[in-house]
Order: C-alpha cells, then structure tokens, then sequence
C-alpha cells in the first residue's frame, strides 16, 4: 500500500514552503499573501497584488501582475516582473503633470464676483446691439438700454486697464467683445450651412445681389456703433448748436491737434470718418475708441466759445428726439394754411415752433388729408391725456402720437414705422433730419442716415 502512495506521488508538483510563501515547480501553489515565487527566486515584495508565476521545461519564466488599475503580462524572470510593478505602482499614485487631462483647474481660482461681471458685461453688449437703433422702444427698454449702456462703458473702462484682454483686431475695443463678435459670426455661417436644402430659397444660378438685412450684418460693425457720437449743447433743451457755433467748436478742435502733433511728435493722432448734423446736432465719427477717448476729454475743456456754452459728447442715442404727429384734416386743403388754422384755434397749447413735414395726396371720394406735423415735446405732453384732440375748422381733429396712452387702444396711436414709410424714409433717424447740412454723409449700417434739406425735398417733405 505504501508502494502505490510513493508511486502516485510520482509526477505531482514539488511544492516549497518558506514563510507565508508557497514555492511550486510544475504544477500550482497557493498563499495568504497573494504571492506565487517560482522555484528557485525568493521575493520580498511589500504592497498589495498579484503575481504569478509558471516555469515549464522549457525554462521559460510567464509572470503576470495584477494590481489596482495596471496589468502586466511579461516573459522574464521574478526581479525584472517585481521591478515593472514598483514602476507602475509609481505612476500610478504619482499626481498628473500640468498638460494632461485633469478635473483639478491649475492657475488662480477665478472669483465669482469678476465671473459675473464679465457675464453682466456680454449681456450688456448683446443688449446694447439688440435695442439701439431701434424706431420705437418701451419705456422698460429704455431703462434695459440705459443699464446696458452703463454696463458697456464700465466694462470698456475696466478690460482696458488689462494688457492681455487687449483685441487682437483693433476694431474691437477688446478681447471679450471680439471673442463674441466672432461667436455670433460662426453662429450665422453655421446656421446658413445647416439649412436643409429644401427649406432654402431657390433662385436663379445667376450670381445676384442679396438683400441687406439688420440679422446679416456682421458683429464687427455692431462693435463699431459706439464710435459714432454727438455734440450736443446742454444750456439748450434740444442740445443744438448753430453752423457758425459749430465753426468756432471745430477751430479749438483742430488747434488742440495741432498743440498733440507737435508737442509729442510719437503721439498717435486722433482720426475721424466723417461728420453730419441729425436734429440740429453735430454727430461726429470716430475712428477708434482712442479717438472717441480723445475727444471726450478734450471738448468740456474749450474755452472762450459762446455765452452759456455748455457741450458735452453722447451716444448718438442719447440725441433728444423731436416728437412727430399725424393728423387727417377733413378737407383737403394746402397744408401749411391748414397748420395756421389749428395754431389759431388752439391758443392753449404750445404750436409756434410747429411745422409740416409732408402733406400726403387727397383722399379719393373727398375723404380729408393726412398731414405730417412735427411738435414740441412740450405740446406732446399736453396733447398726451386727451388722445391728441385740437379743435379745427368747424369741429376737431386728433393728433395721432407716438407716445401710447394706455386707455387709448391704439386707436389715436401712430403704428411703428408709419411716419417713416409716409416720408418714404427707412428709419425714424433720417425723418428726424430735415434740416440745412453744411456737410453730410450716410452711415453703412442704415441706421444713422445724414441727409440734407435738397433730400427732404426730395421726398416730399416741406
């Protein structure tokens, strides 16, 4: 019986123990400590893991670590199986370098008031661009428009104080507005490239023209709107000044350059891109925000101009708007007679400095006439409560206004755009301007257009 046991021990695997290790020559061991030592190596391995080894008659050693996270399948001996481990092990809990994918942020936190700021600041600006410009507004988008504005200019002052939010484009007067003038330029040309073929419009293959729209225009010319602006005389209501105020404003102007150019022959010079009048006030265009910079500080500094002078440089949307009114007289009469009569016959309300702007043709069937009137901003507020009612002729005649009365329904309310499409005019800014230019111009973006009184004529307007 002790025979047949030695025999069947024949063939079965030498197993060594040493310590807590369990050694195996052809065949398999097992350990407390997860580690497998081929016969013949010793180890002293610390951490956790797995390593296993098998040596066939060959002599050829297959060792495979197992450890959290790596695994590494080699043929080598125990110390270069046990040297791989200790390397991996390494990387692994070493830290990532700077460059490589990590959820950890380096650099300075970023604090969550200069965050919110910047947001403030790119809802301004894309405020600003939406509502300026526009014909008729809201008085709630008045007040929108007046924050953004505050907004624009406090961040404008703020980045410009910053070397590496500089713009890359000297078109923009940083680098937040020119990152979000590109933004939205993408935007457009992406949405253009995703319209699917069968909603596109169809045309001719004939290369035409296409209509210039406010949606197409390009953000770089948003950006520049703010470089136009105006010269306005605060000692008037209206902020108007004469062509021979405006000769003795563009004297000092000219001798303060010629006082930069040769005081500081380096010393970048202020450039400007054209000058108009809108409503009796001088606009100018700036070139760049230097410019604009320039001359905002230096105009509240001319002297010796005209008693009670008090100029100051704005937004051209801060120009104080001239009302407008449109009234149908019941007969068809000659329309300054017809003013005459309503002035008459309204002694209570302010109408001196009231004029027409057009006269529409007669109404067929006998039908009265339209007239287009402008007004005071002092009769508009009278004329407000009572829906612009006057007395004219043998009875009355209402002023339809632009200014909404809540209780009126719209019934004695001028509509968007109707004075303007009456004057054969695009935009509330150009019927404005009726006036005598000494010089004039047309702004690209539609949105201030200059016109002289020879245009107005033109139009129709007397």
């Amino acid at each position: 019986m002790e025979g047949d046991n030695e025999q069947a021990r024949v063939g079965m695997s030498t197993q060594t123990s040493v310590e807590s290790v369990t050694a195996t020559t052809g065949g398999h061991g097992e350990e407390q400590s997860s580690l497998r030592v081929a016969s013949g190596h010793t180890s002293d391995m610390a951490g956790a893991g797995h390593v296993s080894c098998n040596t066939t008659a060959t002599k050829t050693t297959h060792c495979r670590i197992s450890r959290t996270g790596a695994s590494v399948d080699t043929d080598s001996d125990l110390e270069s199986v046990l040297s791989i481990s200790k390397t991996e092990e390494e990387r692994l809990l070493r830290s990532p370098e700077p460059g490589t994918s990590s959820l950890r942020r380096e650099g300075p936190k970023r604090s969550r008031e200069g965050m919110k700021a910047k947001a403030q600041y790119k809802a301004a600006l894309k405020l600003h661009g939406r509502l300026q410009g526009k014909s008729d507004i809201s008085q709630e988008e008045k007040s929108k428009l007046a924050w953004a504005e505050q907004r624009v200019q406090k961040g404008r002052k703020h980045y410009a104080q910053l070397p590496q939010m500089q713009a890359a484009n000297g078109e923009f007067a940083n680098k937040v507005e020119e990152m979000l003038a590109t933004k939205r330029q993408r935007s457009i040309e992406s949405a253009t490239k995703d319209t699917p073929a069968s909603k596109r419009r169809r045309g001719p293959k004939v290369a035409t023209p296409q209509p210039k729209t406010r949606k197409q225009k390009a953000m770089s010319e948003v950006s520049k709107r703010h470089l136009i602006v105006a010269l306005i005389d605060r000692s008037v209501e209206n902020g108007k000044m004469t062509a021979v105020q405006w000769k003795l404003v563009h004297a000092q102007l000219v001798e303060s350059l010629f006082s930069r150019m040769e005081d500081d022959p380096s010393a970048p010079m202020p450039t400007f891109d054209g000058a108009g009048w809108l409503n009796g006030v001088k606009i100018l265009k700036c070139n760049d925000d230097p410019t604009r910079q320039w001359l905002v500080q230096k105009v509240p500094q001319l002297e010796a101009l005209w008693e009670g002078a008090k100029l100051e440089v704005v937004n051209r949307e801060l120009i104080p708007s001239v009302p407008k009114a449109k009234v149908l007289f019941p007969i068809a009469v000659q329309g300054e007679r017809a003013l005459k009569l309503l002035q008459r016959q309204n002694q209570d309300v302010p109408t001196a400095d009231w004029t027409v702007l057009h006269a529409a043709n007669p109404l067929p069937n006998e039908g009265g006439q339209h007239v287009i009137l402008q007004i005071s901003k002092e009769a508009e507020d009278l004329l407000y409560p009572k829906f612009g009612k006057m007395a004219w002729g043998v009875g009355t005649v209402y002023l339809r206004l632009k200014k909404r009365h809540p209780e009126d329904k719209d019934v004695h309310t001028l509509q968007a755009g109707e004075v303007e499409k009456d004057l054969g005019l695009e935009t509330i800014v150009a019927a404005a301007q009726c006036l005598a230019l000494d010089d004039s111009e047309e702004e690209e973006d539609d949105d201030l257009t200059i016109i002289d009184s020879t245009s107005c004529e033109g139009e129709g307007v007397s």
